[in-house]
């Protein structure tokens, strides 16, 4: 009697692992509908029986998202996280923060789903690995212009409004020269909305712009938003003319700008008014409450979990779910 085929068996002949093998078969995950054919073909060929009892029924589900992220350190994403939390509680789901795996790597992963934290981050998946692969795919994105081979579900906050909210609170306080401060070199939704408020008012949008990017030569181990808000400061301080007001580019820079300010002797709000775009957390815990447009971090998590769980259950869904941004006023801000 000939020795039963094992998955195993089948893995060495399609030149795969055994953890594909078992998602091919059970249909209980995502793999390239090519090897699927292959893994299936071959599975044939060898007369394999499938065991219903070890594996469970076919389209059985493994109730767990992935949050595809990175960049834990950014209070703004971990806000995100606890939000999906919430929103997953008694639905049966798991949410899952991963920060390790690469992008080649999803394809072993056992989830139902994937939440990425940018339309950028989006990109890098649909435009290569994600163009043959059938696994649901959703983005958080902040309005910036992204080219994705294939259509992905969004949950959008209205970037553009948010700096224009910011612009025209400073202006509503009195200030007429306003810095807005970034650490990319990039060109963002959010450096489109300044630049275009400022020409409304005739106002030269390259005058007051500082752009202090992350550069590994700098001797920094990682990107640091404090750490390049300090930077952003110092070169402010060297300004000819300097602005009365910073926008900076998210909290976390605010409050390095803020710490560079301090450390060259100058006061907030009186010498110089700060205010960040993102709304965290992090405010409740500073000795000063930063002045910001909130974003609603923990709302955009949980419209993102919600609307993936809908799309995981073919559940109408809608493909843009846009967040309006509102203001959080606090003690940095000063009316001139």
């Amino acid at each position: 009697m000939a020795d039963k085929v094992t998955r195993k068996d089948i893995a060495r002949l399609a030149g795969t692992s055994v953890s594909v093998v078992s998602r091919a078969l059970n249909r209980s995950g995502y793999v390239d509908e090519d090897k699927r054919r292959k893994i299936l073909q071959i599975a044939k060929e060898l007369n394999y029986i499938h065991d219903s009892s070890n594996t469970g029924v076919q389209e059985q589900k493994t109730k767990q998202i992935i949050f595809f992220c990175s960049d834990f350190r950014n209070p703004f994403y971990i806000q995100m996280y606890q939000g999906m939390l919430d929103a997953a509680k008694d639905t049966g789901y798991r949410i899952l923060f991963d920060g390790n795996t690469k992008l080649d790597d999803i394809r072993e992963l056992m989830t139902d789903g994937i939440i990425f934290p940018s339309k950028i981050a989006a990109a890098g998946y649909m435009n290569t690995y994600g163009k043959n692969y059938d696994i649901p795919v959703l983005c958080a994105a902040y309005g910036d212009v992204v080219d994705i081979k294939k259509s992905v579900t969004m949950v959008e906050i209205d970037m553009f409004k948010a700096v224009e909210m910011g612009m025209d609170y400073l202006w509503k306080m009195g200030h007429r020269r306003i810095v807005y401060a970034t650490p990319y070199d990039r060109y963002s939704s959010r450096d489109a909305a300044y630049v275009g408020w400022l020409r409304d008012k005739h106002i030269d949008p390259e005058k007051y712009l500082i752009r202090i990017p992350f550069r590994p030569e700098q001797g920094y181990p990682h990107f640091d938003f404090r750490i390049l808000g300090r930077l952003a400061a110092y070169e402010y301080v060297r300004m000819d003319n300097p602005a009365t007001a910073i926008l900076a580019f998210n909290d976390e820079y605010a409050y390095g700008i803020m710490d560079g300010l301090l450390e060259n002797n100058l006061s907030i709000p009186e010498d110089v008014s700060v205010m960040g775009i993102d709304g965290t957390y992090t405010r409740q815990y500073m000795n000063t409450k930063l002045t910001t447009v909130s974003l609603f971090p923990e709302k955009q998590g949980a419209l993102c979990v919600q609307t993936m769980i809908n799309i995981i259950e073919k559940k109408p869904h809608k493909y843009i779910t846009r967040i309006a941004p509102k203001i959080a006023e606090g003690n940095t801000v000063y009316h001139k």
